[in-house]
């Protein structure tokens, strides 16, 4: 009887520590899955203002080509007039890395733009 009363503390102690060790393995896999949520997160607001200053770029040469139309025209006789539909503003979400203050329009479709 003695035996058995001095082996039924060692699993307990087992039990106790392979508890430790499996939540410091789930701990660990959450913080490992936390932060690859922000990084994803990160690129995402990356990309997105990436875009919209390409297409900031773009509406501003455009704005300025037909700013500068009619004085090419007086300038320049020779030249062909280009006609093209005006040109739609940049699409911009305000779903991400955007603050509810700000300069933001939106427009009939739902969509937000930066004034």
């Amino acid at each position: 009887m003695s035996a058995r009363r001095t082996q039924s503390g060692v699993a307990l102690i087992a039990v106790l520590w392979l508890l430790v060790i499996l939540g410091v393995l789930a701990s660990a896999l959450l913080t490992s899955t936390h932060f690859d949520v922000l990084a994803t997160f990160n690129e995402r607001c990356r990309l997105q203002a990436s875009y919209a200053a390409q297409a900031g770029v773009a509406d501003a040469t455009e704005q300025l080509n037909r700013w500068l139309a009619p004085l090419r025209s007086r300038l320049e006789p020779g030249l062909r007039r280009r006609d093209s539909c005006p040109p739609q503003a940049p699409r911009v979400s305000r779903d991400c890395c955007s603050n509810s203050s700000g300069p933001w329009e939106t427009d009939a479709t739902g969509w937000s733009r930066w004034t």
